[in-house]
């Protein structure tokens, strides 16, 4: 979902504004988090359990989720490991363009964005 599409979504702007927000900081990973043209991540319903994430830095991410248990799975995972995931779904969440800060996840990159 393009971000401008988003900022107009009344159903998506009450959610997140009646949820819990929180930044994760992911300075020890090996990798620094890519972002795509499609960058809002959304996981799970509006209706029942979800959780929404946005790159905001090469380091840090934006969430906004609805259930503590959500958020504590999230903290408990290895810096490497949350990048890891976060940076599979942003790729293949991404239609045409992933932007990052170097070139050492070029292979993930080439191997998950969407062949058009």
């Amino acid at each position: 979902m393009a971000l401008p599409d988003l900022t107009f979504s009344a159903r998506l702007n009450l959610a997140i504004l009646n949820v819990t927000w929180a930044i994760r900081r992911v300075h020890l990973a090996r990798f620094n988090l890519l972002i795509g043209d499609a960058p809002l991540l959304v996981a799970g319903s509006l209706e029942t359990r979800f959780l929404v994430a946005l790159p905001i830095a090469p380091a840090k991410l934006f969430f906004a989720f609805n259930d503590d248990k959500t958020f504590e799975n999230i903290r408990g995972q290895s810096h490497n490991d949350f990048v890891k995931a976060t940076n599979v779904s942003t790729v293949a969440a991404a239609k045409r363009y992933v932007y990052a800060t170097d070139t050492v996840q070029q292979r993930l990159v080439a191997k998950l964005l969407r062949k058009s």
